[in-house]
């Protein structure tokens, strides 16, 4: 095992990663958000270093609405590490269709926080392929980071997304504190993307 792979193994231990096909039902309360902002920041930079050497499984992804900005003589662009997003790719699909921003998608997934709670996922119980009915959404009805991971996903692709407090709810606290829903302010987000249909603007969106 070469130093990079050891470095992500013990960093995965570090977040508790799970798979695809597992979300942990505990809705006790958890209490250890103290320094969060702090440590969730440390969590995506330390996430960031990974994807950025190890581009044969990691893609690093700048915020989609920033894809394609130009600057002139007076104002150059410069993005921070806050505007990217992290993704390793688990599996690629197939179909060579990408995603484009009016589209509609139906995706399986799961989203963690880095203590590896799972505060929200697409289906009940126990993930399987055969009875989880996947989410529906626009491509851009989703928090920036998840858009731009969708943006550059084909049919088929499944991908362990990192995306920083600034890509998903920022500064504001998401649900009631003490439920399974909660997402305190500054979370660096995981999610599990699994995407199983895309859809073009005016087509009827199905779900098998």
């Amino acid at each position: 095992m070469n130093l990079k792979n050891l470095k992500y193994y013990m960093f995965a231990g570090m977040m508790a990663m799970v798979s695809l096909t597992s979300c942990s039902e505990d809705t006790d309360e958890d209490t250890t958000y103290a320094n969060w902002q702090e440590r969730n920041v440390k969590a995506f930079s330390d996430t960031l270093k990974i994807a950025r050497n190890n581009t044969a499984d990691w893609k690093v992804l700048l915020k989609y609405s920033y894809v394609g900005q130009t600057s002139n003589s007076t104002n150059k662009l410069v993005y921070n590490d806050e505007d990217y997003i992290a993704a390793r790719v688990l599996k690629s699909g197939t179909d060579t269709m990408r995603v484009m921003s009016t589209d509609s998608v139906v995706v399986h997934y799961a989203g963690y926080l880095i203590n590896g709670h799972c505060f929200n996922k697409s289906w009940t119980g126990k993930f399987s392929e055969l009875t989880a009915r996947p989410s529906k959404n626009s491509v851009l009805g989703f928090i920036d980071g998840f858009s731009t991971a969708l943006l550059s996903m084909h049919k088929g692709d499944e991908w362990e997304v990192y995306i920083p407090y600034s890509l998903a709810y920022g500064t504001s606290d998401q649900g009631t504190k003490g439920t399974s829903a909660y997402i305190p302010a500054y979370s660096t987000l995981k999610f599990n993307i699994k995407l199983v249909g895309i859809f073009r603007a005016g087509e009827k969106v199905y779900i098998k």
